[in-house]
Parts: structure tokens; sequence; C-alpha cells
């Protein structure tokens, strides 16, 4: 009886390493589709409306531009010339 106790104890405790993962996948998933609102808040989602990106495509930037913008912030790197 005892050999069969510490058989099942050690099934059981490998089952439930292997099935942990999943449960707390479904568990998690369940509670964004319940509460989406507070899930998106906790991580710090916010939604971009066609007013904040209005003005990106109609300015152009160039290879200068962007050379200059990478400069300003990768100071220390070397830029190597491109193909294009």
């Amino acid at each position: 009886m005892n050999r069969f106790l510490r058989i099942c104890r050690t099934i059981h405790s490998w089952l439930g390493a292997l099935v942990m993962p999943w449960v707390l996948i479904i568990g998690f998933t369940g509670f964004y589709l319940n509460h989406t609102q507070l899930v998106l808040g906790a991580i710090g989602y916010t939604e971009l409306s066609e007013s904040d990106t209005a003005g990106a495509a109609d300015s152009a930037v160039t290879q200068e531009l962007a050379q200059q913008i990478a400069a300003s912030v990768w100071s220390d790197e070397l830029v190597l010339e491109s193909g294009f």
C-alpha cells in the first residue's frame, strides 16, 4: 500500500507540473477576455487615433536627415555607406 501511494504521488506531481502552465494560460486568456480594459491598462496599452499619426506621411525623410537622426541617437557608432 505504501508503494502504491508513493507511485500515485509521483504521477500526481508530474502531471501537475505538466498541466499547470496550460491552466495558467487558459486562466489568463479567460481573464483577458472578460476584463480587457483592466488588462490593457495594466500593461500600459494606449490606442492610437488617426489624429496622432496625421502628419507622419506628409514629410519625406531624406537620407541626410535619417543620418542626422541616427547620429543624434547613436553618436558613438560608425555610419557605413549604403547602396541606396
